[in-house]
């Protein structure tokens, strides 16, 4: 079974009226809809996103660390 993480540095909101042209494609919102398209397909797909590092000392950093070790196949 293939594996893929998407990892999105936004949090987990609902887009504003007034969000910036691309902001969408790059939105845990459309993560989420990747996810459900990519699963059926036999796509093994882990999401995460600001919101699920946010009770981390250094949030940013953490998220890194996972998407490097992801990238790095650990």
């Amino acid at each position: 079974m293939a594996k893929t993480s998407l990892f999105y540095a936004e949090p987990n909101r609902p887009l504003t009226a007034n969000a910036r042209p691309g902001e969408g494609i790059h939105h845990p919102r459309f993560g989420e809809a990747l996810k459900a398209r990519l699963e059926p397909l036999g796509v093994a797909c882990s999401l995460r996103h600001n919101d699920d590092y946010r009770d981390q000392d250094q949030p940013e950093e953490a998220m890194y660390r996972d998407l490097v070790g992801f990238l790095a196949g650990q």
